[in-house]
């Protein structure tokens, strides 16, 4: 019975963690991702990408530090691992739980979203 829940949880909503180099990071593709990933959610918000690489890991500007905290914690309740480094929100890549990005991007768009909503940004 709890299995069936958490098998089910898992299928609605994957835990979504960065590659990790030498387990299921590939150098050759998952940079790709992580560009398509900073290309479709500045289409879907207008954040812009942050240009610095980090393995396993997408960064945008957000417009303030409260802005970061707080979308931070909209992806970690969404089941996506995030983290910020001033006002540059990071959140991660990984083509093994999420193949082609969408769940990220559908989770960034969503919290923020909630964040204009909230007048957060």
């Amino acid at each position: 019975m709890i299995g069936d829940l958490f098998s089910a949880i898992t299928t609605e909503s994957p835990l979504i963690q960065p590659a990790l180099i030498g387990h299921d990071f590939k150098d050759g593709t998952d940079p790709q991702l992580g560009r398509s990933l900073s290309v479709r959610i500045q289409e879907k918000t207008g954040l812009m990408p942050w240009d610095v690489p980090c393995d396993g890991w997408v960064g945008v500007v957000c417009p303030s530090v409260k802005a970061a905290i707080w979308m931070v914690r909209g992806l970690v309740v969404s089941n996506v691992f995030a983290r910020r480094e001033d006002t540059v929100l990071h959140f991660p890549v990984n083509p093994t739980t999420d193949t082609s990005g969408n769940f990220v991007v559908q989770a960034v768009s969503q919290v923020h979203g909630f964040a204009q909503a909230r007048r957060v940004l």
